[in-house]
């Protein structure tokens, strides 16, 4: 007997009552051998689809492909209508679920659906070009006659006479990842059809299907459910997957029968029917029987590489380690155990480590699969199509990568995601018994209790290093004699080789043996001079130390002042020192002595050897109760996040020790700083210490006390650095300014007042510390000068609406910043192209959405609203962020500058913070820098040319809800009010509008036959005459009971909501927890209307029986108001309060 080797269960989601879902017809394809396939497509006519890169038989059974031609594998044409130019498009049923193949756009991967409303429509048409797979496809080429084939299958042969299956709304669209273009096979190594956004073997071989009887049926049965020639697809036990002995028993009597059948009485065609049904059933019930995963505790294990292997939890992430399943569990098991709950759909499951507490997260290809303490996607749990007691993990939504994976490793390693078909993917799934977690369950808690007490007192402790750390690195030190600064008075010298001249005083716990040395720290080098990895100390960046790193440094003689004076390695930008522990000794073999925390601030400038290195210098000084010898720079904090077995490294290019270090008040921030916020932090420091040092366990007051007093601290630090910033922008602007008459342009003399100005203000700036008073006044003296220059900037008339324009000499340059057409939509930049100049609809004037009204606040501060929305552009104040539109001008408020360019602008939205015309993207978004004519200047230029329409670019119906009144005059198409549900028709019934559309009222908007939009016109005779509600509209017909709901922000779609499919055609019903778009509608209740309208659109057929008592009926139910706040009996045409909402009734 033949046997050809599928399995069943692959892809099968386990749970309870789970059965098996494989036909219990069998076909032939008798032209598969001959390739004698379909060339012409007949509707309804019962076919397989085949790949046609393969020469052995694959074919389409529900999202696999399969050997065996079973019932899921029949498919039916059924055709979809023509397109605009004639050419049939069609949808694929499969025969057995008489559903149809899901459009992707809804659809998580290859699915099925009920009806054609959410069906996929394609073209079926034969290749007329032909390209091996990886030969360059031109990018203008017809895709749906453009076949891609796989030369290493069927002897290099062209598949003539197979068929391309081309998504109807994507023919037109580029092929790429984001564009679902074709329905595929798969290639040579996938295992599921898919919509592929690539060519890449994108043929179908078309053949016709006979049922099999008789021995041909039993045999097709038996090779199906049993292809390993075993009736023991499953283990007996009480795992979750395994079945009972007597089941095992039952299944293979069953088996044994139905194989003695085809052996002994292959030609007695009943009899073969007849043990084919017996054996199809006991292998029904043999599936069910299967212990089915359900809400419990398990522990999860494999043996994909090598030995057993069970998964836990550490550091927030899933790992694996060789671990048996214990007979005693104890509390160092319970980080194998996971608590597997229900979650809200069906056979989904969270999964959470019973002794952290925390949930299995997503799961990306070759990552590890971190956890989280809430927010977790629900998984599921799938048979193995390796081995049928073993089951892949991984989330509801994961892909093909998706699954849990032991990541090679010896004895231990990471989870990571990775695909199903392979060993380290499978596993055993044990339950754990309740009376096992209920022993645990006390430890559990003391355990993590004592977690969570270590953590707060490491977070104490580290608490108190930042706060120590910056405390002592706000003190300015010096040397009360030396030659460490140059003549200059500032400059940190390296000449003086202090007290540590020879590498042979130095030592590490943690050198690095490949990297750096001690000779690095005194040789006189650092900078442009440098080269090689020898000039500078680096602590262990691998290995096995896991301590603080620290560097020893004996001296000749002991100090009680010691300065430490450090340059950067100026190379790498990161794991430079940032707070040390000092400890002192005179004796090591006595041990060490704690001298406190240190902060490192590299804000000097230096000279070491022939290098000048700018802000790489710190002077850090210790002022000790006695003198010491012996003395360890203990790392604790270094920049960057790198760390070596959870501890620190870090680097240091030149070191020397001085004695008599000394704080100089003049330039110590402390001496200047707040004293109320300096005493709090140094109370709260020496309480930490006196408990850090007890080694008593901290309470979460003391870490607060702490926190509280240690943000005090920093918010009172002065910053002169804005100060001193802001002055140089100053005098950058007075420079640049440009005098003349235009927007952009300044008075006469501006400039020159300004630049005096700036220049007052910087005389007063002290090179020693300032007090944040001082600095508070000087920096509203330059703000008032900058206010009275920008006051002479010739700037946007309040009111007057306007194009705003990018000025930038890159690829944005001469587009304009409009809307997406939506009141809360991204800012985009558009319009314009070198090569053909303005678009067509701006040049008419009907670019509603490219204009903008300048408001001018109080404040001299701008907002722009937008024409075509109402909205408001959105003030963005951090960088790298796209800008979006609001429905208020709340935070709109941003400021206008000059961009050092005349008749530029620049948009301000915070400190340091621009408006940008990102390239590429297309998108306004910010960023750090405006400088000339780069990305973030624009100029604005007066919009005179409105002619009273708003041009929405569509190719396709669409329900438009806009902010302003319409009138029945639209040019490219038509628009419509609902008039009711036609049961008989099963379509909503549209009536053409005749007269004018309030304001936030949802319309149906049709563009005519190839057009690329719809010119709306408004009724308002100016743009300022333009009203604008940002309250949407109930649409109601009091005749048909019809609500239909406009949105011009997007909202949470009620559960009852229908909606609009993406390509115009149908209504659907709203899927779960759905937002509807902006500037969109939606029914709440369908009404009934017996007649035929000027328009229809067809709706989902599952919606048409019972659709009105699934829907609220809105103007039947709640009191109504007129807009005076009067109670009404009954609503006649026009706008009411109903439900408190705003309604128009017609």
């Amino acid at each position: 007997m033949r046997k050809v080797y599928t399995f069943l269960a692959s892809a099968l989601l386990f749970a309870a009552g789970a059965v098996s879902a494989q036909a219990q017809k069998y076909y032939d394809v008798p032209g598969f051998e001959n390739r004698e396939f379909v060339t012409d497509i007949t509707p309804g006519q019962e076919v397989v689809l085949h790949t046609a890169s393969a020469g052995t038989p694959n074919y389409l059974s529900g999202s696999m492909k399969s050997a065996i031609a079973g019932e899921n594998a029949v498919y039916a044409f059924e055709e979809a209508g023509a397109d605009s130019k004639g050419v049939m498009t069609y949808y694929l049923k499969q025969v057995n679920t008489g559903k149809y193949l899901e459009d992707p756009q809804y659809a998580n991967g290859v699915e099925y659906v009920s009806s054609t409303a959410k069906a996929y429509r394609f073209y079926a048409k034969h290749p007329e070009k032909f390209y091996k797979k990886g030969e360059t496809v031109p990018s203008d080429i017809d895709v749906t006659v453009t076949a891609v084939y796989d030369s290493d299958h069927y002897g290099d042969v062209q598949p003539e006479g197979s068929y391309i299956f081309t998504n109807v709304d994507y023919a037109d669209k580029p092929i790429n990842a984001d564009n679902p273009v074709y329905f595929s096979p798969w290639w040579a190594n996938a295992k599921t059809a898919a919509f592929w956004g690539y060519m890449d073997t994108n043929t179908w071989y078309v053949y016709t299907v006979t049922p099999k009887t008789g021995s041909s049926l039993l045999e097709a049965v038996i090779t199906d459910l049993f292809p390993s020639g075993s009736s023991e697809l499953y283990p007996t036990g009480n795992y979750v997957g395994c079945v009972s002995e007597a089941q095992q028993t039952a299944m293979k009597a069953a088996y044994d029968a139905a194989v003695n059948q085809l052996n002994t009485g292959a030609t007695d065609a009943t009899a073969c029917e007849q043990k084919a049904a017996e054996l199809k059933a006991a292998y029904d019930a043999y599936i069910a029987a299967r212990i089915p995963m359900k809400a419990g505790y398990y522990v999860f294990t494999s043996t994909g590489r090598g030995s057993s292997a069970g998964i836990y939890e550490k550091n927030k992430g899933l790992y694996w380690m060789n671990w048996e399943v214990p007979t005693t569990y104890s509390i160092a098991d319970a980080a194998y155990i996971w608590k597997v709950s229900d979650a809200e759909d069906k056979d989904t499951y969270l999964v959470q480590n019973f002794l952290t507490k925390n949930y299995a997260s997503t799961v990306k290809t070759s990552t590890l699969v971190a956890t989280v303490a809430e927010n977790a996607p629900a998984y599921k749990f799938i048979s193995s199509t390796l081995d049928a007691s073993k089951f892949a993990i991984g989330p509801v939504n994961t892909g093909a990568y998706g699954y849990l994976h032991e990541e090679g490793g010896s004895g231990k390693g990471r989870i990571v995601g990775w695909e199903t078909a392979c060993e380290p993917s499978a596993w055993t799934i044990i339950p754990v018994a309740d009376d096992v977690i209920a022993t645990l369950e006390t430890q559990v808690k003391a355990y993590n209790d004592s977690v969570a007490q270590a953590q707060l007192n490491a977070n104490y402790k580290n608490l108190y290093a930042d706060a120590a750390g910056a405390f002592t690195s706000n003190n300015f030190y010096k040397l009360a004699s030396g030659n460490n600064i140059g003549a200059d008075g500032s400059t940190v010298m390296f000449d003086d080789p202090g007290l540590a001249a020879d590498a042979a005083q130095f030592y590490s716990n943690a050198k690095q043996g490949n990297e750096g040395s001690y000779e690095g720290l005194v040789d006189g080098i650092c900078g442009a001079s440098a080269s090689g990895t020898n000039w500078y100390f680096h602590s262990a960046w691998q290995g096995a130390i896991a301590e603080y790193h620290y560097l020893q440094v004996e001296l000749n003689s002991a100090v009680q002042n010691p300065l430490f004076q450090i340059a950067k390695r100026t190379n790498n930008n990161y794991n430079h020192l940032e707070t040390f522990r000092l400890e002192v000794s005179n004796d090591t073999t006595a041990g060490w002595t704690d001298a406190g925390v240190y902060g490192v601030k590299f804000d000097r400038t230096g000279v070491v050897g022939n290098d000048s290195i700018k802000k790489a210098v710190a002077l850090v000084g210790a002022n000790l109760p006695a003198a010491y010898k012996f003395f360890r720079i203990v790392c604790l904090r270094s920049t960057g996040t790198q760390s070596l077995n959870g501890y620190e490294f870090f680097h240091i290019g030149e070191l020397r020790i001085y004695d008599g270090a000394t704080i100089d008040p003049a330039k110590s921030i402390n001496s200047v700083l707040d004293a109320t916020a300096k005493d709090n932090l140094n109370n709260q420091m020496a309480a930490a210490l006196a408990v850090i040092n007890a080694g008593t366990a901290v309470t979460q007051a003391q870490y607060d006390a702490l926190k509280t007093a240690y943000d005090a601290y920093i918010a009172a630090i002065p910053d002169k650095s804005k100060l001193t910033n802001a002055i140089a922008e100053a005098k950058a602007q007075a420079a640049a300014a440009t005098e003349g008459e235009g927007l952009g342009f300044f008075d006469a003399g501006a400039g020159a007042e300004l630049a005096a100005a700036a220049e007052a203000v910087a005389n007063q700036v002290s090179d020693d510390v300032m007090t944040a008073a001082q600095i508070q006044a000087l920096t509203e003296q330059l703000n008032a000068a900058v206010a009275a220059f920008n006051a002479k900037l010739h700037m946007p008339e309040n009111g007057k609406y306007y194009y705003i324009k990018c000025a930038t000499t890159g690829e944005a340059a001469n587009n304009y910043i409009y809307t997406a057409d939506n009141s809360k939509g991204q800012i985009r930049w558009g319009g314009f192209d070198a090569t053909n100049g303005k678009d067509t609809h701006l040049s008419d004037g009907s670019r509603l959405n490219f204009i903008w009204k300048t408001v001018k606040n109080a404040d001299g501060s701008y907002s722009f609203m937008n024409a075509a929305t109402g909205t408001y552009m959105a003030v963005q104040p951090t960088n790298n962020r796209n800008m979006y539109m609001r429905l208020d001008a709340d935070s709109t408020e941003m400021r206008l500058r000059s961009a050092k360019v005349g008749g530029l602008f620049n948009f301000v939205q915070a400190d340091n913070v621009f408006a940008n015309a990102k390239p590429g993207t297309k998108t306004i978004v910010t960023w750090n820098s405006a400088s000339g004519t780069d990305n973030s200047a624009f100029f604005f230029e007066e919009a005179t040319d409105w002619n009273h329409a708003y041009f929405v670019d569509m190719t396709s119906p669409a329900i438009l809800t806009l902010p302003f009144d319409v009138i029945d005059a639209p040019i490219g198409g038509e628009l419509y009010l609902p008039l009711g549900l036609n049961k008989t028709k099963g379509t909503i019934e549209f009536e053409k509008v005749s007269s004018t559309v309030a304001a936030g009222t949802p319309m149906l908007v049709v563009p005519g036959q190839g057009e690329k939009g719809v010119e709306i016109s408004l009724s308002a005779a100016s743009l300022e005459a333009i009203n604008y509600t940002l309250t949407p509209v109930t649409y109601t017909n009091a005749e048909t009971g019809v609500n239909f709901v406009g949105t011009l922000a997007p909202v949470a779609l009620p559960a009852t909501a229908v909606v609009l499919n993406a390509q115009g055609t149908t209504f659907l019903k709203a899927e779960k927890d759905a937002t509807s778009r902006a500037n969109d509608g939606y029914f709440t209740n369908l009404g009934e209307f017996a007649n035929s309208g000027d328009y229809s659109v067809n709706i989902d057929p599952d919606l048409v029986t019972g659709i009105n008592s699934a829907v609220l009926n809105v103007v039947k139910s709640g009191k109504i108001y007129d807009l005076q706040g009067r109670e009404v009996q009954k609503a006649q045409k026009g706008l009411y309060i109903i439900n408190g909402k705003k309604v128009l009734v017609k």
